[in-house]
Order: C-alpha cells, then sequence, then structure tokens
C-alpha cells in the first residue's frame, strides 16, 4: 500500500528506458524516505532473498516496520 512517504517508485530519470531497480541484480528499497540499494545484502538477509525482492523498486517502509515491531524491546 501507500506510506506516508508517497506511492514511492524509485526509477531513476532516463527518458528513454526507466530502470525500477526491481530484481535481484539490481535491488532498491526505500523505507522512511531513505533509499538503500540493499543488491549486496540479499543473500545475507536472514528472511531469504524473495523477502526482499518482494519489495524491490518500491517503498517497504509498511513491512519493514511490521517485522521490525515483532523483535522491538523499547526505546532508548
Amino acid at each position: 500500500g501507500e506510506s506516508d512517504y508517497g506511492d514511492a517508485c524509485l526509477c531513476e530519470t532516463n527518458p528513454i528506458h526507466p530502470i525500477p531497480h526491481n530484481h535481484r541484480t539490481d535491488c532498491w528499497i526505500a523505507v522512511k524516505g531513505q533509499v538503500y540499494d540493499v543488491t549486496p545484502y540479499l543473500q545475507e538477509h536472514p528472511g531469504g532473498v524473495s523477502a526482499i525482492v518482494m519489495n524491490a523498486g518500491k517503498d517497504a517502509t509498511e513491512d519493514f516496520e511490521v517485522v521490525l515491531a515483532r523483535v522491538r524491546i523499547g526505546l532508548v
């Protein structure tokens, strides 16, 4: 769904072919307005590659916060 950060498409501006960064060899996600190239991290992710790739090229804030809520202890 759409988050507070809008319907983020992480496409580079290219008048001929936009590059969506939405696959295993070029995987970007946005979390809370910050964009991350997570391609090098895919193989290390404890939830598996597909857990990240399913959000590739878009805003992953909602899914990210759901996962963190399960392990959140409190504030520092």
